[in-house]
């Protein structure tokens, strides 16, 4: 996992997914096949996670006026 073998693109994504492990009040959907570990990591590295898992969120409705 050096960071210069990675493309900038790449090293932006990896840096990002790490962003609700140090910022309160961050939302962040992990997406990907099962038996990759996605829960297993957030579960076991910080406490101050929440996961929310099998489909049990809604989309977010937005308006525009």
């Amino acid at each position: 996992m050096e960071p210069v073998h990675f493309k900038a693109e790449t090293r932006w994504h990896l840096l990002s997914r790490l962003i609700p492990l140090v910022e309160n009040n961050y939302n962040l959907c992990e997406m990907g096949p099962c038996g990759m570990g996605k829960s297993h990591i957030y579960k076991e590295i910080s406490p101050n996670s929440i996961l929310v898992s099998g489909g049990q969120t809604t989309v977010p409705i937005f308006s525009t006026t």
